[in-house]
């Protein structure tokens, strides 16, 4: 990147940030084994003056399984394990609803969205837990498809082969410890990555961005680092605090390693339907003339991408504190992009954004205003008043505050409204993390509430948890 192409960077993305109403973001170039380009805009906390630093701590979200694809790397090159090893052989704690699936499926299949393991999110997002419980809940899931029939997005399945990496290192400590002190070792310590952690107890004694969220409104709010810990149970699907100064180290390192063992994460596994991006070890990759390795990352309050093109030697990161900041990392990955390969569609990807911005805040105003009641009959809710359970889920309790409903699930509690055309059957969360949770609210033959119902919708699969009413 030269002198022209840095003030055009910057200029551009003090436009997009801005107009995206994102509070800050972080960029990060390296090129030819170095950084040539770290810059933080904007602020770490919304409606603050706080400027972001190199020594910026964000959450990169589901970005971290690069980091973990890394790692399996180096199980492979050092001979801890093989590509075609069952991770059940290192982990125990690994169970599913096949014993067959459960006995065979590869640590490549785990990494690589290959196994026909389906997602399922919300006994991990609305609960907090350890790895080993987390692992306990996916006994109650099975395949959906036969390895390598189908892109099947996972972040269980991600993990578990992390986990299954740290184990083929180290048998001692919780699954938690093994991986944070087997990650910290082979790829912290050894890359120099001083400030990158997976602690949030670190996280609060260091300098890092506040997570942002907006409300159904599209009101922005900003979040406690709390609202991430549900992440804990499967950290190597997305568990990483990082910085531009860390991030770059690691992106440097990933582009240089050009051993077999390391390489083969860019090689195609599954095929992502879309005609033009397959998945590999943990990355997605795109051709345009040239491998273009990614992924991108989103979690409470954070959106991220990194990106590598092995054949220019060149990568760069993109970290935002804002849960509606995929659009400020696409279009600043477009200009990057522009710049690299010279081409021109950037500013056109900005307009495209800035308008569907606008459009989907008085989209949601609009509903909001017209579709929801917010402070609903007194009587009726105070009908709802008290605390439910599910196996998955765990408990949440509906209290009532200012006239409203409050679903508080412990960790986090959201106001909710109920849909003014449902008979008062549907409610609907309105505040951040989960805002939008649709729940179902079932009556027994006395009128009484008995239970609450949530659907989770996956590809080719849905869920359904049963809140029941127990006190």
């Amino acid at each position: 990147m030269g002198e022209d192409d840095i003030v055009l960077l910057e200029s551009f993305i003090e436009d997009a940030y801005e107009k995206l109403g994102v509070p800050g973001v972080a960029v990060t170039v390296v090129e030819n084994g170095k950084t040539v380009f770290a810059k933080g805009f904007g602020t770490r906390e919304y409606e603050k003056d706080l400027p972001i630093t190199e020594k910026t701590l964000f959450q990169i979200g589901s970005v971290s399984k690069m980091f973990t694809g890394y790692l399996a790397s180096e199980a492979v090159r050092q001979g801890k394990m093989q590509w075609d090893t069952p991770i059940s052989t290192y982990l125990p704690e690994f169970v599913t609803g096949s014993e067959e699936f459960t006995n065979t499926v590869t640590l490549k299949q785990a990494l690589s969205m290959s196994s026909g393991f389906p997602r399922k999110d919300f006994y991990w997002l609305l609960e907090h837990r350890t790895p080993e419980e987390g692992l306990a809940r996916m006994a109650t899931v099975s395949p959906v498809a036969a390895p390598g029939e189908q892109f099947m997005y996972s972040n269980q399945m991600i993990a578990s082969g992390g986990y299954a990496v740290a184990r083929s290192f180290t048998q001692e400590g919780s699954l938690l410890e093994a991986w944070r002190n087997t990650m910290q070792e082979q790829v912290f310590d050894k890359l120099d990555m001083q400030d990158t952690t997976f602690d949030l107890a670190e996280v609060e004694t260091s300098e890092h961005a506040i997570p942002t969220e907006s409300q159904l409104s599209y009101d922005l709010m900003v979040m406690p680092i709390a609202c991430d810990g549900s992440v804990t149970q499967y950290e190597p699907a997305g568990g990483i605090w990082t910085n531009m100064n860390d991030i770059g180290k690691f992106m440097i390192e990933a582009i240089s390693n050009s051993s077999s063992e390391h390489t083969v994460r860019w090689e195609p596994v599954i095929a992502l339907g879309d005609g033009r991006t397959s998945y590999g070890i943990t990355s997605m990759i795109q051709y345009a003339g040239v491998p273009f390795i990614y992924h991108d990352g989103g979690i409470c309050g954070f959106q991220s991408r990194m990106a590598l093109i092995p054949n220019y030697r060149l990568g760069f990161s993109i970290m935002t504190n804002s849960g509606l900041g995929a659009s400020a990392v696409e279009t600043i990955s477009q200009m990057l992009i522009d710049i690299i390969f010279k081409t021109s569609n950037a500013s056109g990807y900005l307009d495209l954004y800035t308008e569907y911005l606008e459009t989907s805040k008085a989209q949601a105003q609009q509903f909001v205003n017209n579709d929801v009641e917010l402070t609903p009959d007194a009587a009726w809710l105070q009908a709802l008043v008290g605390k439910y359970h599910d196996d998955d889920m765990g408990d949440i309790e509906i209290s009532i505050e200012d006239g409203s409903g409050v679903f508080d699930a412990g960790e986090w509690k959201s106001k909710f409204g109920i849909y003014k055309d449902s008979t008062e059957r549907y409610a609907i969360l309105m505040d951040p993390p989960f805002k939008g949770l649709t729940f179902e609210i079932i009556k027994s033959g006395e009128g009484d509430v008995s239970e609450l119902v949530i659907y989770e919708e996956q590809v080719l699969i849905s869920y359904q948890y049963h809140l029941k009413k127990i006190d």
